[in-house]
């Protein structure tokens, strides 16, 4: 059995050490909000497999970061078990605030767009104060998100910038462990 919860920012020490044992650094905020996908068997009680937070950006932006499925339970669908679980306090948190983001590598968009997320088309030409966008959604984009995203862009990072879009219909073809 598998179950997703909510860690409190008292119980950070797990959360923290899971991505540790993935070899992966992570740093959690009182403002975070973190999930965690644990396995529940006879042998094993609570075991993570799953994880993610959403950090507070300028006021009432969200950011999705450090989505990671342990390295032993990869393409087994517990990532998209843990963003199907949690799409309702998505669309809770995007309604209380001006959206909710996140810069998938590009080869994992099409996963986040499955979820809900739609992805943003920037011009990295194009100036962070123009606003401009090449296509998608015809919102005002924050421009904290944009600078963000042009930054880590500017610094390498093959990623691209998606929006949690709640009339997104949701993907029927998602396996479920």
């Amino acid at each position: 059995m598998f179950k997703v919860q909510s860690v409190l920012y008292e119980e950070r020490q797990e959360f923290i050490q899971f991505y540790k044992s993935n070899r992966e650094k992570i740093k959690v905020h009182r403002s975070d909000c973190c999930f965690v996908l644990k396995k529940y068997d006879a042998e094993v009680r609570g075991q993570p497999v799953a994880a993610l937070k959403f950090t507070k950006v300028m006021g009432d932006l969200w950011l999705l970061r450090n989505m990671l499925v342990d390295i032993n339970f990869r393409k087994q669908g517990f990532g998209h078990r843990l963003l199907s679980d949690i799409s309702d306090f998505v669309d809770g948190l995007n309604d209380q605030s001006r959206g909710v983001y996140c810069f998938p590598w590009l080869n994992l968009t099409s996963f986040y767009c499955q979820h809900g997320f739609e992805e943003i088309k920037v011009d990295d030409k194009k100036s962070t104060e123009g606003f401009e966008l090449d296509s998608g959604p015809s919102f005002l984009l924050a421009s904290e998100i944009l600078q963000r995203y042009q930054s880590y862009r500017n610094r390498g990072l093959d990623i691209t910038l998606c929006r949690w879009n709640k009339t997104r219909p949701p993907v029927d073809n998602i396996r479920h462990n």
